[in-house]
């Protein structure tokens, strides 16, 4: 778990009960971290229990196409454990403001400056979803909203735990992260000190309303499981989110023209029918057909063109995000700012291989897991598996910690030199690191 503290100061222009104008500006920003193991929520729901619940979840949709329900464009399902950022917020705020008060004949309102004695205590759990943020790309936020769990279910992440198991890495910076907790932190604690200043001042309305918000944190890298559905359907992809923990479910639905058309144009032709006892066939195509066959097809590619619009949305925060942002690329990139940091540069120092490795004796690439011609983008992928398999904490006793550790230092070494591009040409060409 990581504290850190920082304070920010909030201010609130003409502000009443009810509605709030804010500014808000971070003032002062401060952290210390200590080293945090990685930990995960285990799979409570097997394969089989999976299919069960996809079956059911669009059985139960009567509407969708006959195809989709019985799961015919089913492509697959794979189970792997999806990445996020854990906080646990303890926020103390301090108010004050002018608040006004009601004349005797309700007609005036006269402001004056008013200081709560007490400063506001709040607790925000890392179990709250807001606290929890998903670190990867390869699900839609929306997607990987239904796999978080309450943190009381996590357990150590170990070697035996995670083996054969697929594992999303950590792709999202956590000072990405904690810019969003820290965003929905700063919206719930104007809300509430407004209220509080008219609840404890019992005053009529309040304006220029100033918040100084002392904030510290921990932190922690989670794991959660889940079963993910790929499935095509009218030329799309579209994606079905379990839960590997609780079963949740989450997916878009899928419509059938002709059954959403019939269920339109049933209860019209009744309405129609009541009103007007000769429904002729110009009426009927006019007031009933027609529509009801234009919104059977609206609904049959309304699926298609939100997926699409998600995924669009998806690749463009995934290039918004730098590609060499990992957690543990973070870590041992900053000097002694971290305990972690320290801890791997000691690594570092004790098992530096030498600075001129044949390539026989130690190949980069071997190391990396990739081909010689392999790209920028897979070789990243494949250094933060090797990562994530041999960091030194994933392992429990000291000699296996050690033996990690040289493993993970010459992947680091082999990493910082393949993303290179005059580093990597100059070991293609002569084989040599240094």
């Amino acid at each position: 778990m990581i504290p850190s503290g920082m304070m920010w100061r909030t201010a609130t222009t003409g502000a009443y009960a009810g509605w709030m104008c804010a500014r808000v500006a971070v003032r002062r920003f401060a952290s210390r971290s200590t080293s945090s193991s990685f930990s995960l929520v285990p799979f409570r729901l097997s394969t089989d229990d999976a299919r069960r619940v996809f079956h059911d979840f669009f059985q139960n949709m009567w509407l969708a196409p006959e195809e989709v329900r019985s799961a015919a464009n089913v492509r697959g399902c794979r189970a792997v454990f999806t990445p996020y950022w854990a906080y646990d917020v303890q926020t103390e705020t301090t108010v004050e403001g002018d608040i006004g008060r009601r004349s005797p004949d309700g007609t005036k309102i006269s402001f004056s400056s008013a200081r709560l004695r007490k400063p506001i205590r709040s607790h925000y759990s890392s179990d709250l979803p807001e606290m929890q943020i998903y670190a990867g790309f390869s699900l839609k936020r929306a997607n990987a909203q239904i796999l978080k769990v309450p943190l009381s279910a996590v357990k150590p992440l170990s070697p035996s735990t995670v083996y054969g198991q697929e594992m999303e890495p950590f792709s999202m910076d956590r000072s990405r992260a904690l810019v969003r907790v820290l965003r929905h932190v700063k919206a719930v604690e104007q809300r509430m000190a407004e209220r509080e200043l008219l609840r404890a001042t019992g005053a009529a309305a309040c304006r220029n309303v100033t918040v100084d918000v002392r904030v510290t944190h921990t932190w922690r890298r989670v794991y959660f499981p889940a079963y993910v559905f790929d499935y095509s359907h009218l030329g799309s992809d579209f994606t079905v989110v379990i839960n590997g923990f609780n079963g949740n479910i989450f997916g878009l639905p899928q419509f059938s023209a002709v059954k959403v058309a019939l269920a339109v144009a049933f209860p019209v032709t009744l309405i129609l029918h009541s009103l007007e006892a000769s429904l002729n066939l110009p009426l009927y195509v006019a007031c009933v057909a027609i529509p009801s066959a234009f919104i059977g097809l609206a609904c049959k590619f309304l699926p298609g063109f939100v997926a699409q619009r998600r995924e669009a949305q998806r690749l463009q925060e995934q290039q918004t995000e730098s590609t060499y942002s990992a957690d543990f690329e973070e870590e041992w990139d900053s000097e002694s700012r971290t305990q972690w940091d320290r801890r791997e540069q000691r690594y570092q120092e004790r098992y530096r291989p030498p600075p001129h490795v044949s390539r026989q004796a130690s190949d980069l690439y071997d190391l990396i897991g990739v081909k010689r011609d392999a790209s920028l983008a897979d070789i990243s992928r494949a250094f933060r598996a090797q990562a994530l398999k041999y960091h030194p904490d994933v392992h429990a006793n000291e000699s296996d910690q050690a033996e990690a550790g040289r493993r993970f230092t010459k992947i680091v070494a082999a990493y910082q030199v393949l993303r290179d591009p005059v580093k990597r040409a100059n070991y293609d060409r002569t084989g040599r690191t240094g």
